[in-house]
C-alpha cells in the first residue's frame, strides 16, 4: 500500500509540472503572437515608408526637370587612347625566374601508382642512459 501512495504522490507532481509547463507555452505562445502583430506592423510601417520615399523623389525629378547632359560617353569610356601603362614602360621579352629552385619531378615506380614521399628530418634528443622510460 505505501508503494501505491507513492506512486500517486509521483504521478501528482508529474501532473503539476505538466501544469506548469503548459501555462509556460501558452504565455510563450502568446509572446509569439505579440511579436508577429509587430512584425507585420512594422512591415506595414517600412512599405509606406519606401513609398512616400518614392513619391517624394518622383516629385524631385519633376521640379528639376528633365535630365540633360551634353556628351553622350562618360569620361570613363571616352574613346581617348592617352592611357600609358607605366609599370610596363620598360618591359621587355625577358621573363623574370621564380625565386624557389626548380627540382625535376620525381620518379614514380610502375609498380607502386603512389609518387614517394620522403619523410621529412627532424632533430630527437641522443640516449644519454638516463630516464629510460621517456
Amino acid at each position: 500500500m505505501e508503494h501505491f501512495d507513492l506512486l500517486f504522490t509521483r504521478v501528482n507532481d508529474i501532473g503539476e509540472v505538466q501544469q506548469q509547463m503548459k501555462t509556460q507555452m501558452d504565455i510563450r505562445g502568446q509572446a509569439m503572437d505579440n511579436y508577429t502583430a509587430e512584425q507585420q506592423l512594422i512591415a506595414q510601417q517600412v512599405k509606406a515608408n519606401g513609398a512616400a520615399v518614392a513619391q517624394l523623389t518622383m516629385r524631385q525629378f519633376d521640379n528639376d526637370g528633365p535630365f540633360s547632359d551634353d556628351s553622350s560617353l562618360s569620361e570613363i569610356f571616352d574613346e581617348k587612347d592617352d592611357f600609358e601603362n607605366v609599370f610596363a614602360r620598360n618591359k621587355g621579352t625577358h621573363k623574370p625566374e621564380s625565386s624557389k629552385t626548380r627540382r625535376p619531378p620525381p620518379k614514380h615506380d610502375k609498380k607502386n601508382p603512389l609518387p614517394y614521399q620522403a619523410m621529412p628530418k627532424m632533430q630527437f634528443p641522443k640516449f644519454d642512459g638516463q630516464n629510460t622510460k621517456i
